[in-house]
């Protein structure tokens, strides 16, 4: 089941004495760690203020980032955005984030999905791009639909950048060759790159689509929070930390480009995918990683790993059996640290599977 979380200012938020800008809706059973993270994500940077002439152009920040949360990470789309004045006639935004589960990431990927949830249904759309002034705790998230998406030539690249769309595939094959490569987008206040994301996403087999990571206007974001394509606005303090940032790939949407070459070039202009990029499937997890007792992920560690002479002092639970996800060859271990709630790292929720000989 989905979650979602709406971020504002107001007089009166959903948690008992907030204020000022607070969460104003959001699902119930939404962990207090992931409500945080949520409202921590609902950072926005007003580019002009209320009264400018551009004050519609103030960039909108569109994302999907993916976050640990406990003992999983989970995929986060959101939207934020100037929103006027508050009640107190100061500047406003609006963050509206929506947290899917693992059977919710549509084949259209999280771009096409983002723009759906926002025009969708039209009368009350999934993304709220305008909040209607009522506090809510919600009984469950909203449906996700499942969509996917027709690839086609990448016409809003084309307008933008020249050269028939061709950086759109540009863009694409980076997503395809390595998702977690940074790529930084420097764009001027009143460039949409949206459009253009959601085009070099759809140019991806759907098994890539959801690797991606992005966001259309960065102004900075904790660390352990997964983006790899940022907007960066032209003239702003992130743009020097981005140029000089080691095996990024730097597009700037400010000047000319030139011509574009690589192998997803032709399918960006002619929408025609070639079968070696249709037939790619999602890359196999790393042989160091299973699933344990109860959905978790875990490490696999050899028998020799659970030699002693650990400085700490360890109980050890072995699960013998399980769910079907635990091969019948190894064992499941819950680790007990005494004498203190240390968890380390490698091992999520202090659960392993290990070899266990015959």
């Amino acid at each position: 089941m989905s979650h979602e979380l709406i971020y504002t200012s107001a007089p009166k938020g959903l948690k008992a004495g907030s204020q000022g800008f607070c969460t104003v809706e959001c699902t119930d059973g939404l962990t207090p760690q992931l409500q945080a993270r949520l409202e921590s994500l609902s950072g926005y940077r007003h580019v002009f203020p209320p009264g400018d002439d551009r004050v519609a152009e103030n960039p909108v920040v569109y994302s999907h980032v993916r976050v640990p949360d406990r003992s999983r990470t989970v995929n986060i789309l959101s939207r934020v955005a100037d929103s006027g004045l508050d009640y107190s006639s100061r500047t406003n935004k609006l963050a509206h984030h929506l947290v899917l589960e693992p059977n919710e990431r549509a084949m259209c990927g999280p771009a096409s999905l983002l723009a759906h949830c926002i025009a969708h249904p039209p009368d009350q759309p999934i993304v709220k791009t305008e909040w209607g002034g009522k506090v809510m705790l919600h009984r469950s998230g909203p449906d996700i639909p499942r969509l996917d998406v027709a690839v086609t030539a990448c016409h809003h690249w084309e307008k933008l950048s020249g050269h028939e769309g061709g950086w759109g595939g540009i863009l694409a094959e980076a997503g395809f060759s390595d998702p977690n490569r940074p790529v930084f987008l420097f764009f001027e206040p009143g460039q949409e790159l949206f459009p253009l994301i959601q085009e070099s996403i759809a140019l991806l087999p759907p098994a890539k689509r959801w690797g991606v990571t992005f966001t259309t206007f960065f102004s900075g974001l904790p660390q352990d929070v997964r983006c790899a394509w940022r907007g960066i606005l032209k003239g702003s303090p992130e743009e020097a930390a981005a140029r000089r940032f080691p095996n990024a790939l730097l597009i700037d949407l400010t000047g000319p480009l030139a011509e574009p070459r690589g192998k997803l070039v032709e399918a960006a202009r002619s929408g025609v995918i070639h079968t070696e990029f249709q037939a790619a499937v999602p890359s196999p997890p790393p042989p160091s990683t299973t699933t344990c007792h109860g959905g978790l992920p875990g490490r696999l560690r050899h028998r020799r790993d659970l030699r002693p002479g650990r400085r700490r002092t360890r109980r050890r639970l072995v699960l013998r059996g399980g769910p079907a996800e635990v091969p019948a060859n190894h064992l499941v271990v819950l680790d007990l640290e005494a004498g203190g709630d240390h968890r380390d790292p490698d091992l999520p929720g202090h659960r392993r599977v290990v070899d266990r000989p015959e």
